[in-house]
């Protein structure tokens, strides 16, 4: 099912002045003893260690590294502790290709991976070197430029041998950043229309993957996001349809008994518009025009897959079911947060200070999830109360 991590072979460095000196090797994650306890340290990663996964029989746990040879990695590791392994070595194995994994999701039957791919992000600058900007009419704080681009959602057997391009995928274009070619005729460098998503905002925090899917309880559908709604990706037909009701929909879990897909909803609370001239040698060479959502709470929603029965639970995001679909788990205030459904008030989990991404294991008992240490995120695992 894996291969050992780590991969690569250390490369040499050579200075202007002609010595060399050996790189520095790929990170080896150590091999640990079993952890007993209430709450331990799963992995120890200099760079970050993101959006843990359960393995069906809850004895292991999937998730993205990002290291100095890789910037995203699929790894499995005992919840207990151990080696780390590469989830899909045939597809990350050493050939010097570059590939950015993360958001896997183990299929209800064991057999399969769902996970992101990255293939294109936009960079940051839109109109190349200019002496100045003029923005008008804006009164919205300046936000990055949106960066997301295209992200495949793929599938692929753990004991598969074939080629990856084989393998069903489904394409995301994320929306927001869009390139007029018609205003070419006027001799500028391009005129950007820009609309600041409020997905592209919570993307910038944390680098916070939105568009996590989800599996259905009998493995024949996924859920996921956009960052403008919730869609399903029928797996046997191939095409992915919006949920309704489910705008503005991020980071869903489907219930364990499959009436439910649980989101959070990033409320609206109105826009604001720019126009801005870039200018170059004294020439205007490149037109932006700004479209600022402003960003309000983040709801927790239940939603039934047809969109009927749509139920906002409280301020919330990145919801986590337990197997009996009784309890959810949730991020709320940079912390982990317990919410029975049949009633009462959220609690916040003890431990859990900088957490977030929280996964609940197939039995119940223990909870993963990624806190932020100093300046990297690493995966823990905490004893759940019977």
């Amino acid at each position: 099912m894996s291969a050992r991590y780590p991969i690569g072979v250390a490369g040499l460095l050579c200075l202007t002045l002609g010595a060399c000196r050996d790189a520095p090797g790929p990170f080896v994650p150590p091999e640990r003893e079993p952890q007993t306890g209430p709450a331990w340290q799963l992995t120890h990663n200099p760079g970050d260690d993101r959006a843990p996964a359960w393995s069906p029989d809850g004895e292991h746990i999937v998730y993205t590294a990002v290291v100095d040879t890789q910037p995203g990695l699929l790894l499995t590791i005992p919840y207990r502790g151990g080696i780390a392994e590469r989830t899909l070595a045939d597809v990350q194995a050493d050939t010097g290709t570059v590939r950015r994994f993360t958001m896997p999701a183990v299929s209800p039957s064991g057999d399969v991976l769902a996970f992101a791919h990255f293939i294109m992000s936009f960079g940051a600058d839109l109109c190349g070197e200019t002496d100045s900007l003029e923005c008008k009419d804006f009164t919205h704080p300046q936000l990055p430029k949106p960066r997301l681009a295209t992200v495949w959602l793929r599938l692929r057997r753990f004991d598969a041998t074939g080629s990856p391009d084989d393998d069903p995928r489904h394409v995301i274009d994320f929306e927001g950043r869009y390139f007029d070619e018609a205003w070419d005729t006027l001799g500028l460098n391009g005129v950007w229309i820009i609309d600041h998503y409020p997905f592209h905002q919570v993307y910038f925090e944390n680098d916070r993957h939105i568009f996590r899917p989800s599996w259905s309880p009998d493995g024949t559908r996924l859920a996921f996001s956009d960052g403008l709604r919730i869609l399903i990706w029928d797996i046997g037909t191939g095409t992915a349809t919006a949920v309704p009701g489910t705008d503005d929909g991020v980071s869903p879990a489907w219930s364990p008994d499959g009436e439910w897909i649980a989101f959070t909803r990033l409320e609206r609370l109105g826009s604001t518009n720019s126009f801005c001239q870039h200018i170059a040698n004294g020439n205007l060479s490149c037109v932006e025009q700004n479209t600022v959502y402003t960003l309000g709470r983040r709801i927790l929603t239940l939603i039934r897959p047809d969109g009927s029965g749509p139920t906002e639970l409280g301020n919330g995001e990145e919801p986590a079911w337990t197997p009996d679909g009784s309890e959810m788990y949730f991020t709320r205030d940079d912390q982990i947060w317990r919410l029975v459904l049949a009633g009462g008030d959220p609690i916040p989990v003890a431990q859990t200070a900088g957490g977030r991404e929280p996964a609940v294991s197939p039995t119940g008992d223990h909870l993963a999830f990624a806190r932020l240490g100093a300046d990297s995120y690493s995966i823990w695992v905490i004893s759940l109360p019977d």
